[in-house]
């Protein structure tokens, strides 16, 4: 076994894998508690691994000035219109 494995956890371990070798339905019935026991263990709670954030993003528009005229539009976009 791990080192980092604690001696509690070791002992309700070996207490599964004494409830599993009986092979009896109401032991395995409580060697499946005593594993969901350890899973708490096993796997870190949501709450702990997950972090509240805000990020705030700002976003820069250049926005066309109004063209008031139809003729002052069509100067102004017709050399694009050129390029294709």
């Amino acid at each position: 076994m791990k080192k980092d494995v604690s001696l509690g956890r070791r002992a309700v371990e070996g207490r599964i894998n004494e409830l599993l070798k009986r092979g009896d339905e109401a032991s395995k019935s409580e060697a499946a508690r005593l594993g969901l026991q350890l899973l708490n263990f096993d796997e870190p709670k949501l709450q702990a691994i997950a972090a509240e954030t805000t990020t705030t993003v700002h976003y820069v528009a250049r926005l066309p000035e109004p063209i008031l005229d139809i003729t002052e539009w069509q100067t102004k976009t017709a050399p694009l219109l050129d390029k294709k």
